[in-house]
Formats: structure tokens, sequence, C-alpha cells
């Protein structure tokens, strides 16, 4: 298996499993209704859709990262999925994955996505352009009249291979900021895994 793909397996452990299988019910007064369960439609094994999740504030738009799907871009390039729900049903939009993604980046370990659903950020830890090997970056998507295409691509100028930023990312709520973690960066300290987070304005 995989190097990248056994860590990752190893972090999710049991209650990660769980979350990824989407199973269960819930109560609701004297009722129990199905959680509704979302797969992608070329879902394959070992992709590990639903690594990572994020959803607007009205539950209407939904980001989930594939980190090891293959498809487009090679083995471990990762992509990301956009599910809407209408009228109480879900379906996939359209699948997001990176114009110069590259196996082993990851595109899709972290998601977030803007309260009205239009913006989403999505990273890619050990993209190795423009920093070097492992470096990461993250991307920006922009949703428009149903059409989602990429925006940006985000990377620190202090930047160097083996920070992992894209680990973790955020954005506001009206999608004019990102915030972007780098767990492992040695900035200041010179310490493996000191880590850092880089804010960066984005484009209304």
């Amino acid at each position: 298996m995989h190097e990248h793909r056994r860590r990752l397996l190893a972090l999710l452990g049991t209650a990660g499993a769980t979350t990824l299988a989407g199973c269960g019910f819930f109560d609701d007064g004297d009722t129990t209704a199905e959680v509704p369960k979302l797969t992608p439609e070329d879902g394959d094994s070992r992709d590990v859709f639903g690594a990572s999740v994020g959803v607007s504030s009205d539950g209407t738009t939904a980001v989930i990262g594939a980190p090891f799907d293959e498809d487009p871009n090679g083995e471990a390039a990762g992509s990301a999925y956009v599910f809407q729900q209408e009228d109480g049903a879900w379906s996939e939009e359209t699948k997001l994955a990176p114009e110069d993604g590259d196996s082993v980046d990851e595109f899709g370990f972290s998601v977030a996505v803007s309260s009205d659903g239009t913006t989403a950020v999505i990273g890619a830890r050990f993209d190795g352009d423009p920093n070097g090997a492992n470096a990461g970056s993250a991307y920006v998507f922009h949703q428009e009249d149903g059409a989602w295409s990429e925006e940006a691509k985000l990377a620190p100028d202090d930047g160097a291979g083996g920070n992992l930023f894209g680990a973790s990312v955020g954005v506001s709520s009206d999608g004019t900021t990102a915030v972007i973690g780098a767990d492992n960066d040695q900035y200041q300290t010179g310490e493996p895994e000191a880590g850092s987070a880089y804010v960066f304005p984005l484009e209304e």
C-alpha cells in the first residue's frame, strides 16, 4: 500500500472509518429518518473519498475530498467532488481536479467552502510546484451559473520542501479570505513540525 495512504488510514482510525461510511439513523422526536449517504459516480477502491468535507451554511452545497483518487492526474493525485441538495435530494454536481495536478499531490486532503457555496479552497499538501517536494499548495475554485472553474493556485513566498502547506484550509463566509496551514513549516524555530499558517486575500 502506498506510504501516504497508509499514514492517512492510520490517522482516520475507527472513528474516521465510521464517519466515512456515513451510515446510521438519527432520532427526531418520535420519528427516525435515514441519513443520506453520498458516494461519487466514478468512485474506486482506496480513493479515500470523505477524508475531508465542507458544507455551505445553508446546507445545500457539499465539497468532499478524495485525496488518493488517481483520475485524472495519476496515483494519489487526488480530487474533490461537489454535491448539491435540492428539495431534500442530493446529487453530484461536478468533480474538481487542478489543471497542473500530478501523482502523489493528495489534492483534496483538506477542503473548505464559503457560506454561499460558490468558493471552494482545496489543499494539496504534497504538491511540489512551485516550492519543492512536499512543499504543498492550495487551489481556489469558484462557481458561477452552475459551472465550477479553477480561479487561483496559492503557495507562500517563503515556501520550502516538506512544509506540507495545504494540510489544512479555511475560507471566510464571504469567500474573500483563505487561511492555509503548513504544519511541518520550520519557520523561525528551525524545528521540524513547528508549523505555520498563511492568510491570503481572495477576489470577490
